[in-house]
């Protein structure tokens, strides 16, 4: 099922129809979308044939295709032309760009390894980075370059003049580009990506985040967060805080759709303190959310309440099941957008306990990832 959320297309009511057309601006018909439990949804199976118009992507860029990896010492130069459109000041033109990555050995015959080693070498030079980024096509030797910055009303970060954008090689190692000129250009909408966020597709015609859910059982991922290997967040952070994590996989995307605290205790879970122990923490517990190379830090939990007020949002759960002798705490965070670990990067879950919970806690106290995983 892949569910889309709309913020520029119109959806127009079918009659005595449960579905809806989903149309452009144009009323040019795209695709049907049922209701179904109040939410829209474009039902599909894991394979998706959408028609759809072409518009202007404001974002200029451009390509190449790697056809073949060559030997050891090879090179492969990315040139692009400086801009000169601004009179005014402060000057926003931006300076030549011009890179070399030479092949390594575990580039030789691998196109698609190559292209993952330019993409990241290019993304980490500071000459591009400040105004390029480049990307990966799945499954495809391409490296797409596109420009970090861009004008509706002006054509500042466009390098329009043939030649403006070119790649040579030396060596056995060949290529074929794309375009030689560095625009904006008309591409179906739903290809046309943010460049800061690459799972937002669509950032005209149709915008907002793709979710995907999975097509199988193998595809449930469900982990708790570790420090080294113990689960246990009950450690003493006191003088120097512990961090637990939920790392990103080395070749699978995490999308998660559930965090969770849970904890048991031998029936004192009570609030206007933490958990069972009879005060409130002094500086709390912090959980440090990276997805998409996006870092965000939700309130500290200092009391047994905070699970309910700060934590447990959306429509996430909380709750405490009492009996004899035996108290159960859950406290979920349904994330209100897409919280996804990429495949080789640095994003993770993270919690940090700065207080002792060694002493007059409860008897269980983890933290647990819910979601599925698909390849990258």
């Amino acid at each position: 099922l892949l569910e889309l959320n709309l913020n520029m297309a119109d959806l127009t009511q079918k009659e005595s129809s449960q579905s809806v057309m989903l149309a452009g601006r144009d009323e040019l018909h795209i695709a049907d979308v049922n209701l179904i439990g109040g939410v829209r949804k474009l039902e599909t199976n894991t394979s998706v044939t959408v028609n759809e118009i072409l518009g202007q992507d404001p974002i200029p860029d451009s390509y190449f295709t790697i056809t073949a990896a060559g030997a050891i010492g090879d090179t492969i130069r990315v040139q692009l032309a400086a801009t000169t459109s601004d009179s005014t000041a402060p000057d926003r033109d931006i300076a030549a760009v011009d890179e070399t990555y030479t092949l390594v050995a575990a580039d030789v015959g691998d196109e698609l390894q190559l292209r993952d080693n330019i993409v990241a070498y290019l993304n980490a030079q500071v000459g591009f980075k400040e105004s390029l980024k480049a990307q990966k096509a799945k499954d495809r030797a391409i490296v797409h370059i596109t420009s970090t910055f861009f004008s509706l009303q002006n054509d500042f970060y466009e390098r329009p003049n043939p030649g403006d954008f070119a790649v040579t090689v030396t060596g056995t190692t060949t290529i074929s580009l794309g375009f030689d000129t560095f625009i904006s250009r008309a591409k179906t909408n739903s290809l046309a990506r943010d460049p800061d966020n690459p799972h937002n597709l669509g950032i005209l015609g149709i915008s907002g985040s793709v979710t995907v859910t999975p097509g199988a059982i193998s595809d449930l991922f469900i982990e708790k967060a570790l420090n080294v290997a113990s689960s246990d967040l009950l450690v003493d952070g006191s003088v120097t805080p512990v961090d637990f994590i939920i790392p990103a996989n080395g070749t699978k995307d995490i999308f998660i759709t559930d965090l969770r605290f849970v904890a048991t205790a031998g029936g004192s879970i009570k609030f206007k303190q933490f958990l069972a122990k009879n005060t409130t923490l002094a500086n709390g517990i912090m959980v440090t959310i990276t997805s998409d190379g996006q870092t965000t830090v939700m309130p500290l939990i200092t009391t047994t309440e905070d699970f309910r007020h700060t934590f447990a949002l959306g429509s996430g759960e909380f709750g405490i099941l009492s009996q004899p002798s035996a108290d159960d705490l859950l406290a979920s965070f349904v994330p209100l957008a897409s919280v996804v670990l990429k495949a080789g990067s640095s994003d993770e879950i993270k919690i940090t306990i700065q207080d002792d919970l060694t002493t007059g806690m409860a008897d269980l106290f983890e933290f647990i990832g819910v979601g599925f995983e698909k390849e990258a």
